[in-house]
């Protein structure tokens, strides 16, 4: 019911009140329902009142504020905090914000005056009480900004542009990122028939964009954390193509819009963003070979599964931030080498492939996921949570299959594999799906490739025996032989064990120096596997031995490495060259020692 009795400067500083009659404030009091006494019209709020005295009963409208209502209450899944969504007049146009709790008091009532929203600070309590009622009737509004599956006392929901499945498909995405399903899937379908199934590494990467929500759940059980793969390859070759294939399952491909970003942020933003989308492929566009080292640092921890512990400016501990997507990263040089941890080569991948077959190939599929994204997410996804319980048990029979695809099993086959079967079942589901006829044998086979190129490189212990062995033949003339000093400064010593070994001691601290250069941070690991093999001597509890090189000096710490003496060649000093007796002979500083 529509009132309109007096214009804003009436109400502001005009009349107050209007006194009307019984039969008027009946029928105004059954219109007012659950909001009694408050009426709101168009462009004000009113309050019925009613005076009884023993002569006479009267009745009264008073004017309260111009028009506001809680039109939303609005609940973050993510941090449990309510704010409420104000619809107002504000004296000109309706138009609408959303206020924090503090509305619901005398001082944050006030913020109300900055929006147009006019009353007289005595009738403060009237507001109050009218904001608490409007808010009793309003709609809850769920909302998150962090995406993935979300353990709930109502079921397990998948939250993407909103969530799906487990009761709480009204929650929707509130974040900065375009999720919203965009065109039709069949164009999508369409053009991912024509144009990506012919092409086996195109449709790896097609796979890349499902596996996210695969591996999210798989995560709840297993650790595997996050899985990166690097497009590498020079120009036009497709790179940034499947980069947006891929990114357009479930988000706008175009860059900075959707899950598809520039790597040109900080490390600290890139883990904040990559942390929110969990279940989301992430794509990291231009890698540039300015930024490797930087891109290394993020990728330590990204595949780590979880961020490092940090503390607030007051001392109190951050959130530790955890990572459980498919990652994409394209640049023009591959981003792993030999020297990296296990860890890092079993987590992340290099494809360096032609991903699309012509100029008129990329441009089509560029075309189409620009015009149709997001909209084969949603699809997966209910289909997913058909499979939730037997999710785990399908991962193993795709890890036991792609095994037994395995000829030669090496050290890391087993954890190389257990990454790629996310990748295989992926296959399995979209077909499933979507009806896409793949070429299974050849994907499977492209898979089995990438774990066969990184087990057929040097183990990382032999990578270190040959940075060792390098070292010793490019700085053989800055060793002891036979313990004569060397001309310039003394890096160790090189000692003949047998006609067919020497031992090469490399004092700590330039051994220790020598991984920082070749960027080994795992080397304590490395030498223990080399002690294994009978190649570090030691002594029995450590991976060292301690050793005289001189005399006055007594035992110093060296790491020694067993040599057949046909791989390195030993140069003898000059005659004339003294023995060592003192940390001037060696040319070492104390610091350097102990």
């Amino acid at each position: 019911m529509e009132i309109n009795l007096y214009n804003t400067d009436n109400l502001i500083s005009g009349l107050e009140k209007i006194e009307i009659d019984g039969t008027l404030y009946e029928h105004l009091s059954q219109k007012c329902g659950k909001m009694f006494p408050f009426i709101l019209s168009k462009k004000y709020l009113l309050r019925l009142e009613k005076h009884e005295s023993e002569q006479e009963t009267q009745y009264f409208l008073h004017s309260v504020a111009t028009s506001l209502k809680v039109s939303e209450r609005i609940l973050n899944l993510d941090t449990g905090i309510t704010t409420v969504k104000i619809q107002y007049y504000n004296g000109s146009s309706e138009s609408s914000h959303i206020f924090d709790s503090e509305i619901f008091c005398k001082f944050g009532a006030k913020l109300l005056l900055n929006y147009g929203i006019r009353f007289e600070e005595k009738k403060s309590e009237h507001i109050l009480q009218y904001l608490i009622k409007s808010e009793s009737v309003a709609p809850i509004h769920r909302i998150y900004s962090t995406l993935g599956w979300s353990n709930t006392p109502n079921g397990l929901p998948f939250k993407s542009s909103h969530a799906i499945g487990g009761n709480s498909e009204t929650a929707s995405y509130s974040g900065s990122m375009e999720l919203m399903p965009h065109g039709t899937l069949n164009a999508w379908e369409e053009m991912v028939r024509t144009e990506v199934l012919p092409n086996t590494p195109m449709t790896v990467v097609l796979l890349l964009g499902f596996a996210s929500p695969i591996l999210a759940y798989l995560n709840r059980t297993y650790d595997l954390g996050s899985i990166m793969f690097n497009l590498s390859n020079s120009s036009s070759k497709g790179k940034t193509t499947a980069a947006m294939l891929g990114a357009s399952v479930f988000s706008c491909p175009i860059m900075n819009k959707g899950t598809m970003i520039s790597y040109n942020a900080t490390e600290n933003s890139l883990v904040e963003f990559i942390s929110s989308c969990k279940g989301h492929t992430v794509v990291l566009d231009e890698v540039t070979i300015n930024s490797s080292r930087d891109f290394l640092r993020l990728m330590y921890t990204i595949c780590n599964g979880r961020s490092k512990m940090r503390l607030n400016g007051d001392s109190t501990q951050k959130d530790v931030k955890d990572f459980s997507s498919i990652i994409i990263s394209t640049a023009e040089f591959d981003l792993i080498h030999q020297n990296m941890s296990n860890g890092i080569r079993t987590r992340v991948f290099e494809l360096r492939d032609a991903f699309t077959s012509s100029a008129e190939n990329s441009d089509n599929i560029k075309r189409t996921v620009m015009q149709n994204y997001a909209v084969a997410g949603e699809k997966f996804i209910r289909y997913l949570i058909q499979k939730t319980e037997i999710i785990e048990s399908d991962y193993e029979d795709s890890k036991q299959e792609l095994m037994s695809h395995c000829m030669k099993k090496k050290e890391l086959t087993e954890r190389i594999i257990s990454k790629l079967s996310v990748i295989s079942l992926t296959l399995r589901y979209v077909k499933e799906c979507f009806g896409f006829h793949f070429d299974e044998s050849s994907i499977k086979e492209y898979l089995i490739e990438i774990e066969k190129e990184i087990c057929d490189e040097a183990s990382s212990e032999d990578d270190l025996l040959e940075i060792v062995l390098q070292e010793a033949t490019c700085e053989n003339k800055n060793y002891m032989k036979d313990h004569q000093l060397p001309q310039g400064r003394c890096f160790g010593n090189i000692q003949e064990q047998s006609d067919d070994y020497v031992e090469v001691q490399i004092i700590d601290t330039v051994f220790v120096n020598l991984m920082k250069k070749h960027n080994i941070l795992d080397w304590k690991s490395r030498l223990k596997k080399l002690k294994e093999k009978n190649i570090l001597q030691t002594e029995s509890d450590r991976l060292y031995k301690r050793i005289t090189l001189v005399s006055q000096l007594g035992r110093q710490k060296c790491y020694c490495f067993k040599i057949k003496t046909e791989v390195i060649t030993i140069e003898r000093p000059t005659p004339d060259i003294k023995s060592a007796t003192s940390l001037a002979d060696l040319q070492l500083d104390e610091d350097e020692l102990f």
